[in-house]
């Protein structure tokens, strides 16, 4: 992939996750009450806090993988999926701010 090709899937990388649009993850979070982060849908397996520690995980173990020493496994606590799962209203408040944080920077 040429150098272009890289500028325009870093820019789209961007977006997805920080951008002001309404497809942003962290516009769409930045939505959520603290109730919705636990909230499973009908016949859902994950709530929405477990879908995004997903998303976080994938982001790490990816950088790692292509641009790090490729160290990090699936069982390492920094990508463990499930930690959200039972997330306490602390915790969740916790994410809310840092979300707010990364759209103010």
């Amino acid at each position: 992939m040429g150098r272009a090709g890289i500028e325009q899937y870093l820019y789209l990388l961007d977006e997805a996750f920080g951008g002001d649009d309404w497809h942003s993850l962290l516009r769409n979070l930045a939505a959520l009450s603290v109730d919705d982060w636990l909230w499973l849908p009908p016949n859902g397996a994950r709530p929405i806090a477990e879908m995004v520690a997903h998303v976080g995980a994938c982001k790490y173990m990816y950088e790692n993988h292509a641009f790090g020493d490729a160290s990090l496994r699936w069982d390492d606590p920094l990508v463990d999926q499930k930690r959200l799962r039972q997330a306490s209203t602390e915790s969740i408040d916790e994410l809310r701010l840092l979300i707010e944080k990364l759209l103010e920077a």
